[in-house]
């Protein structure tokens, strides 16, 4: 699927939706993913269910990322967006080059 077609679905899912219902499902989304995680991390020493809450955790970072970019496209107009993503990236690499340098910060 392309990014124009996936762009389309989730206009429409705003346009049908509303902004509101998609940040709540955001929201949710979130919620399942914690979750999620949690059992991944709970069933990581039982390897029957290793598998299977790695693949949970997978489909919940999926559906949060969905959500995320559609609220991201509702707000598109925020061009500010870009420079604070930017600038936690920078933050970021300050931190990851002092721990590599082995001084945390």
């Amino acid at each position: 699927m392309t990014k124009e077609q996936e762009n389309d679905i989730m206009q429409r899912a705003l346009f049908i939706y509303g902004i509101h219902a998609q940040e709540t499902l955001l929201i949710e989304e979130c919620a399942e993913l914690i979750k999620a995680v949690c059992k991944h991390w709970r069933w990581h020493e039982k390897k029957a269910l290793e598998l299977k809450a790695y693949e949970d955790m997978i489909e919940e970072i999926e559906d949060v990322r969905i959500m995320l970019d559609q609220i991201i496209l509702s707000y598109k107009d925020f061009k500010f967006a870009s420079e604070i993503r930017e600038s936690k990236l920078n933050r970021l690499l300050d931190r990851v080059t002092a721990s590599e340098k082995g001084s945390i910060k």
